[in-house]
């Protein structure tokens, strides 16, 4: 390939899976740098084995003064840090190369996650968290039009090894006959749904399941607000009230998935004779903090309340008690809120008001923890959080 392009037709013809130049140098006993070695082979410096280089960088002189080890290369190697640099940049004139790292990349397995909920599912195909090929939202209409058309969407991506779904439920987690099956929910004509036979009409992939809440806790474990602690619970506050437990660096789950909105806790002064909303429990935690709690019994939905608004204090008593439970019972070290009412930062500074008067004298529970301001935190990754946490689903079902 003496003054041409290093990615010539030989490289392809590999790709494709045919012998090409690199097989043809090793059946020759040339040596391979770092990134197309076998593993264990050295640089080579003797002149009578040139390393990938043309005829004209074939001089001893050059060679003997090449350095050994596994990341350096020949002065003219094709491989070498400053022809790779080069690659990346281009010449005067010319446009920049795809080096080998990046056809690589091109070939990695793909992932799906559906981040499932009552409104919308969204989608995304990616190879890593940082690697996002492509994204789109799919409105929740009813279950066939909905997981026909998500069914489809995925078909259209190519082969993916892995499907993360994080759904919103009560569905069932755990390996039987509910395995995929919503049970009574909230969205119409969603209870008793399985969610996975649809989407398995139109994808062959394996489909790693469970709860929205859960997938959105994955997320903030690894790249937001529970980094850092082996314990936290995850309260997602919006149309419902959720809650993702891990417990010394793992999810907790079980034949369901917890249903801590649904706890009943000493009621707040400023109730009155409101009933709550949820249609199971009335007042429990879910019935008087969820946007419909705070719209019926304040006569505004959430986002048009300013933070003085009593609505905060109220709801901060009720999710503080959530959080002293998580805390006293599952050894919470953190409690991160989130969700379309969760992430407003108002709601924080009275979760952790309540938490510490919850807490009064018992100091070894704040302490242990560094104090509790560092007990109560705002989810950091938002609305993807569901998304990232059913990518991750994905890729922890592989590995």
């Amino acid at each position: 390939m003496e003054g041409g392009d290093p990615y010539g037709p030989g490289d392809l013809e590999q790709r494709r899976g045919t012998p090409g130049p690199l097989d043809n140098r090793e059946a020759r006993g040339r040596g391979a740098c770092r990134l197309c070695r076998p593993a264990g082979r050295q640089h080579r410096t003797d002149p009578a084995g040139p390393h990938l280089a043309s005829g004209r960088d074939r001089d001893s002189s050059r060679f003997g003064q090449a350095k050994q080890g596994p990341d350096r290369g020949h002065p003219e190697c094709r491989w070498a840090p400053a022809a790779l640099e080069r690659n990346r940049t281009g010449r005067a004139g010319q446009p920049a190369r795809t080096h080998r790292t990046d056809l690589v990349s091109m070939t990695a397995p793909r992932f799906a996650g559906i981040d499932a909920g009552g409104t919308s599912f969204k989608l995304a195909v990616a190879s890593d968290l940082d690697t996002v090929h492509a994204e789109t939202r799919i409105p929740t209409t009813t279950p066939e039009e909905t997981l026909d058309r998500v069914g489809r969407w995925l078909a259209e991506q190519g082969p993916l090894a892995r499907v993360g779904l994080g759904a919103f439920g009560p569905v069932g987690i755990a390996p039987g006959a509910n395995h995929g099956r919503l049970f009574v929910t909230p969205k119409p004509g969603w209870s008793g749904i399985d969610l996975l036979a649809p989407l398995a009409r139109h994808i062959d992939a394996p489909i790693a399941l469970d709860t929205d809440v859960n997938a959105a806790a994955l997320a903030e474990q690894r790249r937001g607000a529970g980094q850092g602690v082996e314990s936290f619970a995850y309260v997602t506050i919006g149309t419902g009230v959720g809650l993702g437990l891990i417990v010394g660096g793992r999810m907790a789950r079980s034949l369901l998935h917890p249903e801590a909105g649904h706890i009943l806790v000493p009621h707040h002064p400023a109730r009155g004779r409101f009933p709550g909303v949820c249609g199971l429990h009335g007042s429990c935690v879910e019935g008087m903090v969820c946007s419909a709690a705070i719209e019926a019994l304040w006569g505004a939905g959430p986002d048009s309340l300013p933070d003085e608004h009593p609505a905060w204090e109220m709801a901060g008593h009720y999710l503080g008690h959530l959080a002293f439970n998580a805390v006293m019972v599952a050894g919470a070290d953190r409690v991160v809120l989130g969700g379309g009412i969760g992430t407003r930062p108002i709601l924080a500074t009275h979760v952790t008001s309540t938490l510490d008067q919850l807490v009064g004298g018992y100091s070894a529970i704040t302490e242990a923890r560094g104090g509790v301001e560092q007990m109560v935190r705002t989810a950091a990754l938002g609305p993807r959080a569901g998304m990232l946490g059913a990518l991750l689903l994905a890729m922890d079902a592989a590995a």
